[in-house]
């Protein structure tokens, strides 16, 4: 069996259900070995396993990429509405004196 297929297996939506549903305990969750062996498992051939196991993994490389170019742009996103709203970063207009609002629609 392919590691990198059972990890993306074991970690799908449903099976994760599956499991959780399978879970005892109210402050730690705990799985037991029998109620784990009793998960079913759908087994391709292990040429098919390696190459869902290599894509899986390759997606959730590219998941994690992003999330952080999310993370990154989210932060930048803060420091520039805290600079528009402190008055020291501007939108590359006339600057506005301080105090009032400008629309340019209106001028």
């Amino acid at each position: 069996m392919d590691p990198l297929y059972l990890l993306a297996y074991l970690s799908s939506p449903r099976i994760l259900a599956d499991i959780a549903a399978r879970t005892t305990g109210t402050a730690v969750a705990t799985l037991s070995k029998d109620a784990l062996g009793c998960q079913t498992i759908i087994l391709p051939s292990l040429e098919e396993q390696r190459w869902i196991g290599t894509t899986m993994n390759a997606v959730d490389d590219q998941v994690a990429g992003l999330r952080t170019l999310a993370d990154a742009a989210a932060q930048v996103r803060a420091v520039l509405t805290d600079g528009l709203a402190a008055g020291v970063v501007g939108l590359g207009g006339p600057p506005v004196p301080s105090g009032t609002v400008s629309d340019p629609a209106i001028n």
